[in-house]
């Protein structure tokens, strides 16, 4: 089992954590309810069209980072940046396992 640093998210003063599943902390509030957050790492965007090629490598690396395989498929689909493929094939082969 490894960790990685990825990010970093804010919890709201009074919120104490609870469980942390696929990106979302589920946290008791102060009045005794339960909240959710989404981690900032784990926000996904969904419309590439627009963005410079810089911040389309930030989400290729996040999404790699998180091994979310399709997303950064996709991302590599609309790219067609010969780096970005070599990356994905480099993550995927350390990793093992990808389901396309």
């Amino acid at each position: 089992v490894s960790l990685a640093k990825i990010g970093i998210t804010n919890i709201p003063y009074g919120h104490i954590p609870l469980m942390l599943c696929k990106g979302i902390v589920h946290c008791q509030t102060q009045n005794g309810r339960i909240g959710s957050i989404l981690l900032e790492s784990h926000r996904t965007d969904m419309v590439f069209e627009g963005k410079s090629p810089n911040t389309l490598e930030k989400l290729l690396d996040q999404a790699l980072n998180l091994k979310r395989w399709m997303y950064a498929w996709r991302i590599c689909d609309y790219t067609k940046i010969h780096e970005h493929w070599n990356k994905f094939a480099i993550a995927a082969t350390k990793n093992g396992e990808v389901d396309l």
